[in-house]
């Protein structure tokens, strides 16, 4: 190998490295995607619906229940996926 050469891979680590100290120093303020929040809600209503489906399962297969736990997130039905 040539000088410069010699050089390429030890400058490749530094840039791999300033990247990664560079993201990890910035990561820390990330929060979440427009829409993961809705997800977190949805994700909510659903478990409080399994919740009233094992205490009272009768009550829980009402048609207005599950409307009430599910309207949050229609246009991604959660049994089809």
């Amino acid at each position: 190998m040539r000088g410069a050469q010699k050089l390429d891979p030890v400058i490749a680590a530094v840039v791999g490295v300033a990247v990664v100290w560079l993201l990890l120093g910035t990561s820390g303020d990330l929060g979440y995607a427009r829409d993961e929040g809705f997800y977190f809600d949805a994700a909510r209503a659903y478990g409080l619906w399994f919740d009233e489906l094992f205490e009272a399962p009768r009550a829980a297969l009402d048609r207005e229940v599950i409307d009430a736990a599910f309207q949050v997130n229609a246009e991604h039905p959660p049994l089809m996926k």
